[in-house]
C-alpha cells in the first residue's frame, strides 16, 4: 500500500492533520517542525534520512500538551476536535501505528534497539487490507480484502 501524503505547502505528511508547519528552509534534509492545535506549542517528528532528503517516520508530538498526530492508517474511533485538527487530543495514547515502549513514542533508532531486546509494543499486523482482484466473469470484478473487518464489492 502507497503512504498517502498530505501536501502542506511545499512539505509532506503522513497524518490526515492540517498542519501548520514551521521551517525555515526548503532543504529535502529539513526537519519541519509543527504547531500543536491545542496550545500552539512547537511539535517534532522523527525524520530519517533516506539519501535523498529526510522523511517523515513518526507522528508529530507535543510534548507540552501530549497531543499527537494521527495516521492516516489509524482505525480508533475519532472524536469530533480530533477530525477537525487531524490531532488526538491531549494526553491521549498516540497512534495505534507508532512505534512505542509501554505506550510511551520513541524515535526510529530507540525503536529499531527495542525491537532487538524484544521491549517494542507489539502491531496487529492484520489491520492493514490487503487487497486481490479475483475476475468472476468478464463484466464483474470482485473486490475481496484478506482482512475479514473490511470486505467490498465492486462492479466494473
Amino acid at each position: 500500500m502507497a503512504a498517502k501524503l498530505n501536501m502542506i505547502g511545499d512539505k509532506m505528511s503522513t497524518g490526515i492533520g492540517n498542519h501548520k508547519l514551521i521551517s525555515n528552509t526548503n532543504s529535502p534534509y529539513s526537519k519541519p517542525k509543527a504547531e500543536c492545535p491545542y496550545c500552539s506549542s512547537i511539535c517534532e517528528a522523527d525524520f530519517v534520512d533516506i539519501g535523498v532528503g529526510n522523511v517523515q517516520c513518526s507522528p508529530y508530538y507535543c510534548l507540552n500538551c501530549g497531543a499527537s498526530e494521527i495516521s492516516y492508517l489509524d482505525t480508533k474511533k475519532l472524536t469530533e476536535i480530533e477530525k477537525e485538527t487531524g490531532w488526538y487530543e491531549p494526553n491521549t495514547p498516540v497512534s495505534e501505528n507508532a512505534n512505542t515502549c509501554d505506550g510511551v513514542l520513541v524515535d526510529h533508532k530507540t525503536a529499531k534497539q527495542l525491537y532487538n531486546i524484544g521491549l517494542l509494543d507489539k502491531k496487529r499486523l492484520d489491520k492493514s487490507p490487503q487487497i486481490v482482484y479475483i475476475e468472476c466473469n468478464e463484466r464483474d470484478v470482485l473486490l475481496h480484502s484478506l482482512n475479514q473487518e473490511r470486505k467490498a464489492t465492486w462492479k466494473h
